[in-house]
C-alpha cells in the first residue's frame, strides 16, 4: 500500500506572505531608474514669458537619489547681463539622502533689446561617502527658455499647469501638480478661489502651500498641489484627469475673471505591474485562477505518485486558471461583504469596476486559501481510492479463499498467467500473476496455485464436486469463493483448500522483480494430484 507524506501547509503559508510583505516594503525603498543621474533638477516650466517691466517664476526641482546626503549646494546662471535671477530660499544648506527639495527662481529682464534668451542654470554641490569618507564635488545643468515682450493684449491672467517629473501615483507614491498663474495686467487680482476637482475617480487633490491671496501686476506663481489616491480607493489603472477652476477679480473696478485648466494624471497600483510581469500574468483578470493552480500543483508535487507535468504553456493550465478566475470573479463581492460584517474591512470591493493593493493583497489570501481546500479535498478522495484499491491487492497473509475475492475486485479470472525466473529475496521463483500490470511496471504479486483437496470419497463428496466442476471452468471467483465456502460450513472435513507448497521458495503469495511473463494463462486453482 502506497503511503501519502504531509504537506507542511503552514510552511508555505508563511513563505508566502514573506513574499507579499517582502515586495510591499520594496516599493518604499528610494531609487534611480537605471542610467538616471543620481542627482536631478527639473524646470517647471522649461520656457518663461516674461513681460515688459516685469517678472516671472519658475520652480526648480531637485532630487537627490544618493545614499548619501549632499551639501554646499550653490546655483549660478548664465549669461548674467541681460537676465535677473532671485532664488526663494536665498540657499540651500543641505539636502538628505533621498530627500527633495525646491528652489523659486524670479526672472527679470536686464537688457531691454533682448527678446530671446536661453538661460544655463548650473547646479554644484559635494557629496561626502558615508563609507570612504572622500568628499566628491559635482555639477548638474539644466536651461531655461525665456522671451521678452510687451505686455500680452486682452485678458486679465492666464492659467497652466504641469506635472512634476511624470510620477505615477500608487498608494505609496504621491504626485506633485504646479499651477501656474500669471497676472497679464497692471493692477493687483484678487485671487478668489481655486477648485480643484478629480471628478470621484480616487484622486484627492490639495495644495500643499499657502494660496496666494493677491497676484501683482505682471506676476507669476506657481502653486503645489498634492495628488494622493484616497484610502482603500478602487481604480482602474490609467490617466485621470484633473481640473482646476480660477476665479479672479481685479482691484479697481473689480472685474470677475474665470479659467480653467485641466491635467493629466496617471495613476497605477503599487506593485501590479512589476508583480504580473515577475508571475508571467497578462492581467489581474486572470490572476486569481492562476494562483489557485499553481499553488495546487505545488502542493500536489510532493505527493510521491504520480508527479504532475502541467505547466503555464499546458492550454489546460489556462483552461483551468481562466474558469477559477470567472468564480472568483463572481464571488469576490460576497466575500469582501463578509469581511464587512466582520469588522474587517471598510465596503464590498469588486475588482472589475476597479482595484488597489488591498484587492491584489485579498486576492492573493483568497486566492492560495483555495487551492489548499481544493488540494485538501483531492487529496482525501485520492486517498480513499487508493484504500479503495488495496482492498483487491494481494497480500503475503493472504488464505486461498481470501485471495479468490480479490482477483474478482480487481476483475479477473480464474486463468492466470505464468510468470517464471521472477526475484524474490534474492531467489529466483516461478508462480502466477496475481494483479494487473501497467505499462512499465517491473514488480508485482505473483502466487503458487491453489490446491482443492477432497478428504473423503462418499457419494456426498462426488456431488459437491460436480456442484463445483463448472465454476472451476469459468471466470467467475467470486462465485466459487462463495459455493467453496458454503460447502465448508456444511461439512469442514469434507475439503481443504491450500496454496501449492511444492516449491520451498514460494509458499504463498509475494512481492516480486518481474524478470518474464508467459503470455497463455492457465488455471489458477486445480484439484490437488494424489500423492501416488
Amino acid at each position: 500500500m502506497k503511503k501519502h507524506s504531509r504537506f507542511p501547509l503552514l510552511l508555505s503559508t508563511l513563505l508566502v506572505s514573506i513574499a507579499v510583505i517582502g515586495l510591499a516594503c520594496w516599493y518604499d525603498l528610494p531609487s534611480a531608474a537605471a542610467g538616471d543621474p543620481l542627482v536631478q533638477i527639473e524646470l517647471v516650466p522649461t520656457s518663461l514669458q516674461v513681460p515688459a517691466g516685469g517678472n516671472a517664476e519658475a520652480l526648480l526641482i531637485i532630487r537627490n537619489n544618493y545614499l548619501d546626503a549632499i551639501s554646499n549646494i550653490n546655483l549660478t546662471y548664465f549669461p548674467q547681463d541681460s537676465v535677473s535671477i532671485v532664488t526663494s530660499p536665498l540657499t540651500i544648506d543641505s539636502i538628505p539622502a533621498g530627500e527633495t527639495r525646491t528652489l523659486n527662481l524670479t526672472v527679470t529682464q536686464k537688457t531691454p533689446t533682448t527678446i530671446n534668451e536661453n538661460v544655463y542654470l548650473e547646479l554644484g554641490y559635494d557629496r561626502q561617502s558615508s563609507s570612504s569618507g572622500n568628499l566628491t564635488a559635482d555639477l548638474e545643468v539644466e536651461t531655461l527658455q525665456v522671451s521678452f515682450g510687451p505686455t500680452p493684449a486682452g485678458g486679465v491672467f492666464t492659467a497652466s499647469a504641469q506635472m512634476a517629473g511624470g510620477t505615477t501615483v500608487s498608494e505609496k507614491q504621491p504626485g506633485l501638480i504646479y499651477l501656474f498663474l500669471k497676472n497679464t495686467t497692471s493692477e493687483v487680482l484678487n485671487v478668489m478661489s481655486i477648485q480643484a476637482n478629480a471628478n470621484n475617480q480616487g484622486l484627492k487633490v490639495s495644495p500643499s502651500a499657502k494660496t496666494p491671496l493677491e497676484l501683482e501686476p505682471f506676476d507669476q506663481v506657481a502653486i503645489p498641489y498634492l495628488v494622493e489616491l484616497e484610502n482603500n480607493s478602487a481604480l482602474q489603472p490609467g490617466k485621470i484627469l484633473v481640473d482646476f477652476d480660477i476665479t479672479v477679480k481685479t482691484s479697481t473696478n473689480g472685474q470677475i475673471a474665470r479659467d480653467s485648466v485641466t491635467q493629466e494624471v496617471n495613476t497605477g497600483v503599487l506593485g501590479e505591474s512589476d508583480l504580473l510581469t515577475l508571475l508571467g500574468v497578462p492581467s489581474i483578470l486572470v490572476l486569481p485562477g492562476f494562483l489557485m493552480v499553481v499553488t495546487f500543483l505545488w502542493l500536489w508535487s510532493w505527493k510521491p505518485e504520480p508527479k504532475t507535468t502541467i505547466d503555464a504553456k499546458d492550454p489546460r493550465f489556462w483552461l483551468a486558471a481562466i474558469t477559477l478566475s470567472m468564480g472568483m470573479a463572481a464571488l469576490y463581492p460576497h466575500l469582501t461583504g463578509l469581511l464587512v460584517k466582520m469588522g474587517l474591512l471598510d465596503q464590498v470591493r469588486d475588482y472589475l469596476s476597479g482595484f488597489g493593493l488591498v484587492d491584489i493583497v485579498l486576492l492573493w489570501v483568497i486566492s492560495i486559501l483555495v487551492a489548499v481546500i481544493i488540494y485538501l479535498a483531492a487529496l482525501r478522495i485520492d486517498i480513499r481510492i487508493e484504500k479503495y484499491k488495496t482492498r483487491f491487492i494481494p497480500g503475503k497473509n493472504d488464505k486461498p479463499l481470501s485471495l479468490l475475492r480479490k482477483l474478482h475486485g480487481q476483475g479477473l479470472g480464474l486463468r492466470r498467467p505464468e510468470v517464471s525466473g521472477a526475484i524474490f529475496l534474492d531467489k529466483t521463483v516461478d508462480g502466477y500473476l496475481l494483479e494487473k500490470l501497467d505499462e512499465g511496471q517491473k514488480a508485482a504479486w505473483i502466487g503458487p496455485l491453489i490446491y482443492i483437496s477432497w478428504l473423503t470419497d462418499d457419494e456426498r463428496t462426488k456431488d459437491k464436486r460436480r456442484q463445483m466442476q463448472p465454476l472451476l471452468n469459468s471466470e467467475t471467483p467470486e462465485e466459487l469463493a462463495m459455493l467453496i465456502k458454503l460447502l465448508e460450513q456444511e461439512d469442514k472435513k469434507s475439503l481443504k483448500l491450500d496454496w501449492n507448497k511444492n516449491d520451498p521458495n514460494i509458499q504463498g503469495p509475494c512481492y516480486v522483480t518481474l524478470i518474464n511473463v508467459i503470455g497463455n494463462p492457465v488455471q489458477f486453482i486445480q484439484d490437488k494430484p494424489s500423492d501416488g
